[in-house]
């Protein structure tokens, strides 16, 4: 593991780690972690640039947790987009509920329309999920409403996932 620090006034206010790639081994080097302790323009540059002088790695890979955000910062260092690895469920079950009153208007309580905006313009998938416990609505009408919001959203819905 590969520890970098950058100090201010002999504090020290961000770190950057590297190390060999986790989950990717077509990459010399992952860049795991950065953190600060403030808000510091410019430091994971320093730092990355920093890393490159001193190690000349081939290939740098990492991963940002679209939870947090939207891994703008590794864009800015440089690094590409490559995939998204979430999956989302649209659940079928709240459509089975029918629509609520609420205090921004009648609506289902799940799927929440503008969180599934939000999964759209972060360009995420989803599977058209039932939430049954019961067998006969694996699949009926809820479900297969849920796939036309789905692509009427935009949103490209996955059919089948490899385990």
């Amino acid at each position: 593991m590969i520890k970098l620090g950058l100090f201010h006034q002999g504090e020290l206010v961000a770190v950057m780690t590297f190390g060999k790639p986790r989950f990717n081994k077509n990459y010399e080097y992952e860049l795991i972690r950065y953190a600060t302790k403030y808000k510091i323009i410019g430091g994971a540059s320093k730092l990355l640039k920093y890393f490159e002088r001193n190690y000349k790695p081939k290939s740098i890979i990492t991963y940002a947790d679209r939870c947090y955000s939207q891994g703008n910062m590794y864009f800015k260092l440089g690094f590409k987009f490559i995939k998204n690895n979430v999956v989302l469920e649209y659940n079928a079950n709240g459509l089975r509920r029918g629509k609520k009153n609420y205090p921004d208007g009648k609506r289902f309580q799940y799927p929440h329309e503008r969180f599934w905006k939000k999964v759209k313009d972060a360009g995420l998938s989803a599977v058209a999920g039932s939430d049954a416990h019961n067998p006969d609505v694996l699949w009926d009408n809820a479900v297969e409403t849920s796939i036309k919001t789905l692509a009427q959203l935009g949103i490209n819905r996955i059919e089948k996932i490899k385990l």
